[in-house]
């Protein structure tokens, strides 16, 4: 059986060093005054370069980490086969070389990760998230209307038991007297209220 011969080549350190020059040579104050009034610090060359680095290097390791659970359920398999011919010996040993070929991307993405989540903290001042794609449903559930406040009243007056949405529950965490609001200042409210940003 033929063996792969393997040396690794990576230099974390080097890498290391190039991603603070790049961050460090990218702009991090082209922001409209908008921007900076509401101090959306993420909006700059610098922050969006990170975040989209960062962005690609976590939905490749969760591409691959979703490859590796396939891949060991055909090791799982070739383990509990009868077949013991050269060339099946051959596949469970190609098999096992991919996954030690990922433990060492793995190993090296993450401290370069490690970085870029330090650089994005010191740009905008903020942690770095990974994006989280919304429920449009859920929200839906969540948004507080006029006429969704009028039902909630009725359903009270009838002493009908409810859950109310989690936005209501923050509006009136917040001090907001949720009968007293009409569309217009809920929708004031939904955007200025922190309950409702994403995370």
């Amino acid at each position: 059986m033929a063996k792969n011969e393997y040396t690794n080549r990576t230099n974390i350190k080097e890498i290391q060093e190039a991603v603070k020059l790049i961050c460090g040579s990218l702009d991090s104050e082209n922001l409209s005054l908008w921007a900076k009034e509401n101090e959306k610090l993420d909006f700059s060359s610098r922050a969006r370069f990170i975040n989209a680095v960062l962005s690609g290097l976590t939905f490749a390791l969760k591409s691959q980490e979703n490859y590796i659970s396939g891949v060991q359920v055909k090791i799982k398999d070739a383990i509990e086969s009868n077949n013991g011919s050269d060339t099946h010996e051959s596949y469970l040993q190609g098999l096992m070389e991919n996954i030690t070929m990922n433990d060492i991307t793995t190993s090296e993405f993450h401290p370069i990760m490690d970085l870029l989540k330090v650089e994005y903290k010191k740009s905008t001042g903020s942690e770095w998230k990974a994006y989280v794609k919304s429920d449009k449903n859920q929200l839906g559930k969540n948004l507080v209307t006029e006429s969704r406040i009028k039902a909630m009243a009725m359903l009270e007056k009838n002493g009908v038991a409810f859950k109310k949405p989690d936005s209501v529950i923050a509006l009136e965490k917040d001090g907001f007297d949720i009968s007293q609001l009409d569309d217009e200042d809920l929708n004031d409210s939904y955007h200025d209220n922190d309950s409702f940003k994403s995370a």
